[in-house]
Order: structure tokens, then sequence, then C-alpha cells
């Protein structure tokens, strides 16, 4: 205190106060632990300390969060649980489970959580997403077991989307809250799936059991074959591999795929018409060129991809493959109907980004930002002789009528070509883009 003093009296007796000086004293009493700890009350009775006196009116705040936030030498003083405490104060978790990525976005501007993004953003995603160590627990240690005990796991993996919300709302799990459980429950049930070679398997099997032959026939319309003859040779746990083998069991049923088109001539002709410049402006009018006409999903893609890179901004839609594409899709087919609480602020409807989006906010899967979606303008309705017309003629006339839980109840045996594209489009299946009319 004696040295407080004798700073207080060298720098009130001259016209040398700086914020340097200013700061020294704050963090000495205390300062910086209460800014970290957004304790307002304890910051507000230091300011009126005697040493501090004239202080404020040097407006030092961007110097005291740098030096509370970074350490007078430069290295970051906060700590993950710091991060997180104060994001979820400042309503971040709230903003991340709302998908509000222009929320997050301002709040990690704030200067309480300085360093956090880099420090551990991915752990504070999580945090947010799993909710208190009271929920996480809950979830660990008994709800999850007891959804696998009781058939749900089984249930998820045959696509029985009815019998998991039964289970999920049986009077044995009534104590349970599942709200944080999307992640555990996948890791319980699903393993296997993010397995290499794992959906592979799922195909051998399906087509020595014969599942090939009575999708040919039923292709062919050659024998009157119920749905369930197919449905049988589905090995245990081998639904979510259903493309899969559609792609294996269809290559002989349809006639071959045509040449893609020159993905780089596209980009080329989308350049001299400045059209990743009228995409970025929001102009949905922006006109397909005629190079990119009948080009598929990846040429999609890598067109979304470069529009982003000359913009500077850092984006790429997961792809088949690619870790991200499974969870998203899994979200969007299987989670949004089992437990739509887990994904707050979307539906059914939204759109692959939507879902991958959130899953990047969140820190999950390594799941990147995605690439802005092309305008609706860029539409192109399949013709013959492309991929993505073989996987609509395909799920016309055999998939709605083999395995009907794959697809949507607004989709049936008489809906337009158009919509079973835009369906596929939706899931990024089969290089569709989306249909110019529906």
């Amino acid at each position: 205190h004696s040295r407080s003093k004798s700073r207080n009296a060298a720098v009130s007796s001259s016209s040398r106060l700086t914020c340097e000086t200013c700061i020294d004293v704050f963090a000495a009493a205390g300062g910086c632990e209460a800014m970290r700890a957004r304790d307002n009350e304890t910051m507000q009775e230091l300011l009126k300390h005697p040493d501090l006196g004239g202080c404020q009116e040097l407006h030092c705040d961007d110097q005291v969060q740098a030096r509370c936030f970074q350490g007078p030498a430069g290295p970051a003083v906060v700590s993950c649980d710091i991060c997180t405490d104060v994001f979820f104060a400042a309503g971040g978790c709230d903003a991340m489970r709302a998908n509000d990525e222009h929320a997050v976005e301002e709040l990690l501007k704030l200067p309480e959580l300085g360093g956090c993004r880099e420090l551990c953003f991915e752990q504070v995603g999580e945090q947010c997403l799993q909710g208190s160590p009271e929920e996480v627990a809950q979830c660990n240690a008994s709800c999850a077991l007891a959804f696998e005990s009781a058939g749900g796991c089984v249930a998820l993996n045959n696509n029985s989307y009815q019998e998991v919300m039964e289970i999920m709302n049986s009077a044995e799990l009534s104590a349970c809250n599942f709200d944080h459980c999307e992640d555990t429950i996948f890791g319980r049930c699903i393993p296997q799936q993010v397995a290499e070679g794992f959906c592979e398997d799922c195909v051998a099997k399906f087509d020595e059991a014969g599942g090939c032959k009575v999708m040919y026939e039923m292709f062919t319309e050659s024998a009157g074959i119920s749905p369930d003859s197919l449905a049988s040779h589905i090995p245990d746990g081998c639904w979510p591999c259903g493309e899969d083998a559609v792609e294996h069991c269809t290559k002989e049923m349809l006639p071959p795929s045509g040449e893609p088109i020159d993905c780089d001539a596209c980009i080329a002709a989308l350049d001299n018409e400045s059209g990743c410049t009228l995409m970025s402006q929001g102009n949905v009018s922006a006109v397909m060129p005629a190079q990119c006409s009948g080009m598929g999903e990846s040429c999609a893609e890598k067109v979304a991809l470069h529009c982003a890179q000359s913009s500077a901004h850092e984006c790429s839609t997961a792809r088949k493959g690619d870790g991200c594409f499974m969870h998203v899709r899994w979200g969007m087919e299987t989670g949004i109907v089992v437990h739509p609480q887990w994904y707050p602020g979307l539906s059914r409807q939204s759109s692959f980004e939507d879902f991958q989006s959130l899953l990047h906010l969140r820190g999950q899967h390594n799941c990147p930002a995605p690439c802005q979606k092309l305008p609706r303008s860029f539409c192109h309705t399949a013709a013959a002789g492309e991929d993505c017309h073989r996987h609509v003629t395909w799920a016309m006339q055999v998939g709605i009528k083999t395995l009907p839980a794959m697809y949507p109840a607004t989709l049936t045996e008489d809906s337009s070509f158009e919509s079973f594209q835009a369906f596929l489009h939706h899931i990024h299946h089969g290089e569709c883009l989306a249909p110019c009319e529906v």
C-alpha cells in the first residue's frame, strides 16, 4: 500500500499521469480479475480508488482490455473455462443453438473474449451443445444406455423413426432429457457408419444376398415383387447405405452417363460475366453461362468455392467421403425427425448448408463453414445421359416403391420428375442441381 501511495503522490503532483501508470494500478488492485469475471460491481468500486483518480479522463479502455486479456508481455492469460463462462453469460450459447451466426461473430469481437477463438472455440462450442455438466452426466451415465437397451439403436439403424420417438417418450425413459444427447446417441448407436469401408461391406453383403437381382427385377417390372422382398435383403444396420447400394446395383440397369461438362471452362465464363460479383451482391437473377449448362453438383460446389475464394471468404461445403458429410446428412434425414430440439431453428426443409452451418458454429465433426449456395437462376432440370437423370429415374421407378422410408412424405409414386430431383438436390445426392420447375 505504501508503494501505491508513493506512486499516487508522484503522478498527482505532475502531469505525467499515463495510461500505462493507470493500468499498472488497476491490475495490481485486482481489476483484471474482476474484468475477466465480468464483476461490474467490483470494477466500479476500483474506479473510485484514489490511486486511479484522473485515469478515466485518459480514455484508456482499449489498453486496459489489451493488458487484462493478453497480459503485459503479450501471451494470453484467458483460459477455456473463462472463455466458456463469458461466452455463456453474454448469450453466446443461445445464439449458437439458434444457428445465429451473425450474433456469434459479434460476440466473439467482445474484448472480454479476446483470444478465445484461437484458444479453444471448439471446446466452447461443444460445451454449449452439451449444456450443463449435470445434463451431460445424465445423458452419458444413464439415458443413452437406457435408449440403447430399449431398442433405440436398432430402430435408428432401421429407419424406424416412429419407434425411436416412442422409445424416447416411453415411461421408462420419462426422466431423461434427450435435448443434449445427439452426439452421445450417434456415437453409441452408429459408430460403425463412420468407419472406413462400412458401406462397401454392406453393399457387398446386399449384392451377395440377391438384393441387386431383386432391384433389377423391380426396375424392369418383369415380376410383381413386394417391396418387403427387397427390404429383407438389407443387412442389419445397413439402411443408411441405401444410396451406395443404388450406385452399385444400377450401373447395369440404367444407361451410362454422358461426358461431364468442362467445369474450368464454366468458371472462366462465369468470371468473364462477373458472375461471382453478381452473386456476392445477392443478385438472385444472375444468368448461368452456356458453358455451365448441364453441370452437376460437384461442379456447382467447385463454382461456389471459386467465388468464395475470390471474395476472401473461407468455406467448403462437405462432400461425400468427408467426416462432416455423414453428420450433416444424418441430421437432415434422421436427427431432425426423431428429436428436432437437437437442431434449433432448423426443419426438414432447411438446406444442407443450413445444417452444416449449425455444426460448424458448434465446432462439431470438423465441419467447415459451407459455401454460399448458387442462386436459384442457376437451375437445371436433368436430361437423359446425365448422372442426376439416372438417379432421379431410379428413385421414381424403384426407390419410392421399395424404400419409402428414404423419402419425405411429400413425395409419392405420382410425384413429378422435378419434385424427385429437388429432393435429391436438397440432400446433395446424385449430382443434382435444383430443377428449374417444381
